[in-house]
């Protein structure tokens, strides 16, 4: 079975995310808001973010079954060094852009928390919870993208060690960083000299290595940037918080005045209809009185 057959049992086999049906069931529910607030444009935007992280899951577990198929299949791995480069290519593409997307879509609920009355405090918070929920979902991949790569430079270290083994030319471990810090494919093989395939997998590795380094550097910067972006956050509902709880105790105050408004004025129309009822008593026994003594 090839790697992409895998695969596409692994996305069939995924769970479906009905979480948004439950919270817009959820909000939908809630008294005198309707999509005024924005809630249906912003699920359509989480839905296409969720997707998009799922596609960087299945782009994940894609570059864990093509790493082990390299190892096991080192001499034919070229079509698969080929793939694992495009894998990264668009993990790391889609990582800025969900990132990117994110930051927008902090931006403007800090924007709307200036605005409580507008935006209640029902609906930032569900706004709120649903970026949370992704920025902690980005971050968690991101890791998990880290963990491969590390894990997969590890063998490709413990494969050129023993390929140099069986060369006859064996390193310390401070020798073998030494070389591929300095990205000297040369040291590696200048002396290695016996057999062409094992000089060919070794200079495979190292680059592999050499690749895969530069991408976690990459993505490292943007975990970084990620991790900023959620202490920035919390500032963010602080003041999201404040102005929400100013909002509910003015209308809170606003509530309790009508009501009372309204119970007064229902017991000074009591008292008309008890005094007009009160005059046509009296109209009526005057006449009464007036009727008698004729």
């Amino acid at each position: 079975m090839t790697v992409k057959d895998r695969l596409a049992e692994l996305k069939a086999a995924a769970p479906k995310d009905n979480y948004r049906d439950s919270v817009v069931s959820t909000a939908s529910s809630v008294p005198f808001y309707d999509d005024e607030d924005g809630l249906n444009e912003f699920f359509d935007q989480v839905n296409s973010i969720r997707a998009e992280l799922k596609e960087m899951e299945a782009n994940l577990i894609e570059l864990q079954w093509t790493h082990k198929a390299i190892l096991e299949n080192p001499g034919n791995d070229q079509a698969l060094r080929s793939r694992v480069n495009s894998i990264m290519a668009e993990f790391s593409s889609s990582a800025r852009q969900i990132r990117s997307r994110l930051k927008q879509m902090t931006l403007e609920l800090e924007e709307d928390a200036l605005y409580p009355t507008t935006f209640p405090m029902v609906i930032q918070r569900i706004r709120r919870t649903q970026q949370d929920d992704m920025n902690q979902k980005l971050a968690t991949v991101l890791d998990r993208y880290n963990f491969e790569q590390m894990y997969y430079r590890e063998q490709c270290k413990r494969r050129i060690e023993r390929q140099l083994i069986l060369a006859g030319r064996a390193v310390s471990s401070g020798e073998m960083e030494y070389m591929i810090e300095n990205q000297q494919v040369g040291i590696f093989t200048r002396d290695v000299v016996v057999d062409p395939e094992l000089v060919a997998e070794i200079e495979a590795r190292h680059a592999d290595i050499l690749k895969l380094e530069s991408s976690v550097r990459e993505l490292w910067e943007l975990f970084q940037d990620m991790s900023m972006l959620v202490v920035s956050q919390g500032d963010m509902i602080d003041l999201i918080e404040f102005h929400v709880e100013n909002a509910e105790t003015k209308i809170f105050h606003a509530r309790k005045y009508a009501i009372l408004a309204a119970r007064y004025e229902k017991k000074l129309k009591k008292r008309k209809l008890v005094v007009v009822f009160l005059a046509l008593l009296l109209v009526a026994i005057v006449i009464a009185i007036i009727f008698l003594t004729k």
